[in-house]
């Protein structure tokens, strides 16, 4: 850890979420409600409320990753969280980062900790790399560089 990373304090930056990812949420939960529906028209109100808890669940899970998508830059790390999934990475092990020039590169992972095609490749150790979104991508790339 060097001086000055060891003097700034922990900062957490909140993932950017795009329109069309809480769109495309919305439409999958309606979904699951009319389909609720059908069920409990077609097999009555027992196997609608079984569905109902599977439903919840899995809406459940969603709002955490939702809400629970974020970057930490703590001391001489770098965490990502999304829900349960979580990433540490040293800071003196980010060897680049850079914005994506395509949202679909052949041979290169596309899934990652980040609710926006607005992101941020972190390339870290031997060609490891995640991708991030955080929403004031300015901000968190001056602290991220103060770290360094």
């Amino acid at each position: 850890m060097t001086d000055v990373s060891r003097h700034l304090s922990p900062r957490t930056y909140p993932s950017k979420v795009d329109a069309w990812f809480l769109a495309m949420l919305c439409l999958l939960l309606a979904a699951g409600v009319a389909g609720l529906i059908v069920t409990g028209v077609q097999e009555g109100p027992l196997r609608a409320a079984q569905g109902g808890f599977i439903l919840l669940g899995a809406a459940g899970f969603l709002v955490w990753i939702l809400r629970g998508t974020n970057y930490t830059l703590d001391g001489d790390r770098l965490i990502a969280r999304s829900g349960p999934f979580r990433w540490t990475i040293a800071v003196t092990d980010i060897t680049g980062v850079e914005k994506p020039h395509g949202f679909f590169r052949r041979g290169r992972r596309r899934s990652s900790p980040a609710l926006s095609r607005d992101r941020l490749v972190i390339s870290y150790g031997a060609g490891k790399q995640l991708i991030i979104s955080p929403e004031n991508q300015e901000q968190f790339l001056a602290d991220l560089k103060a770290r360094q």
